[in-house]
């Protein structure tokens, strides 16, 4: 009988100790969730950092849409002629930073027509530009401001969004 009696405390023992180590690797298990949980949270906001970082660094940025490459300019002065003639805008006082073609150019293309990221000194500048942007409806010159790609993709996805679907075909606005 003493035999039983010494196991029978020897397994309250051992249950014991096992819900003791079972409350200790719970207790780590809930530490480590709580710091993967900050982690998380600080990549997300890095992330965002760098994303607002981009596009602070962009706001100078505008791209621009259809213009030949077959024409005899470096890409400074045809960025200069076209605000001119196309915009009517005065360049005596703009500065372009940096002008040059996005993608790969193809050689078997009769006049290829890739866009231009042009980056401004001056902000100033990019909102006059963008303000007579008007100018080119009906046309097949196109403007846009350049954007991060991971704002540009989270544009596209709301445009496409029920909601704005709804707004454009009830002539209301949306913001995006």
């Amino acid at each position: 009988m003493n035999v039983i009696e010494d196991k029978i405390s020897e397994c309250k023992n051992d249950i014991t100790q096992v819900n003791n180590n079972y409350t200790m690797i719970d207790a780590r298990l809930n530490a480590l969730v709580q710091s993967m949980d900050w982690q998380i949270e600080m990549t997300r906001s890095i992330c965002y950092h760098s994303i607002d970082r981009d596009a602070i660094n962009m706001q100078n940025n505008i791209i621009i849409y259809g213009l030949s490459e077959r024409l005899p300019y470096n890409e400074r002065n045809l960025v200069l002629r076209f605000l001119e003639n196309e915009l009517d805008i005065d360049t005596s006082d703009m500065m372009i930073d940096r002008a040059h073609r996005l993608g790969r150019k193809f050689t078997n293309t009769d006049d290829q027509k890739r866009p231009m990221v042009v980056r401004f000194r001056d902000y100033i500048d990019t909102e006059t530009i963008l303000s007579k942007a008007y100018k080119l409806k009906r046309t097949h010159f196109g403007l846009d401001r350049q954007y991060p790609k991971e704002i540009t993709r989270a544009r596209k996805e709301l445009y496409q969004s029920k909601e704005a679907e709804y707004a454009r075909t009830s002539n209301k606005r949306v913001q995006i």
